[in-house]
């Protein structure tokens, strides 16, 4: 299986199969070279995202590549956008990634499908809306992470 040109976002390439092979793709992309690890920019991955990939890898019987666990105010292999803009739990409040795509000035990801959503396109055949919703997301997380970095990631305080 390979990367093909996904047609509903102009310059994305999607990888297609089953779970087991997302996952599998997703350990080996992430798992890094000759010990070295790329850096993963998420939001709320390491709440959310990374122990759902994590557990349905177990599930599949499948081992990931690269440890999940981190503290909130670690950035070293892994950068969590949501512990960023709430200062490791610091903050009384946390905000959603459309919030912070709003205020950075970042077209928000949320079009006609959000997380809430996803369960129910699914039920519904909508794969590809839940895969056009993911590449927004994505696309959305790495413009933000652009925005930020030098002011809030590059202090030395982070």
């Amino acid at each position: 299986m390979d990367y093909e040109p996904y047609e509903r976002m102009p310059g994305c390439k999607v990888f297609r199969g089953g779970e087991a092979d997302l996952l599998r793709e997703f350990w080996l992309r992430t798992g890094g070279k000759d010990g070295k690890r790329p850096r993963l920019i998420s939001f709320n991955g390491r709440a959310y995202d990374l122990p759902t990939l994590a557990i349905r890898s177990a599930m599949l019987g499948i081992r990931p590549s690269r440890p999940i666990e981190g503290k909130p105010w670690e950035r070293g292999e892994h950068v969590d956008l949501m512990d960023v803009f709430n200062f490791g739990g610091q903050a009384r409040q946390s905000y959603k990634l459309d919030y912070w795509c709003r205020r950075f000035g970042v077209e928000s990801p949320k079009t006609d499908l959000d997380g809430s959503l996803v369960g129910r396109a699914y039920r519904d055949g909508r794969i590809q809306d839940i895969g056009e919703y993911c590449l927004r997301d994505t696309r959305a997380t790495a413009e933000l992470y652009r925005r930020i970095k030098p002011t809030l990631l590059e202090t030395g305080h982070t």
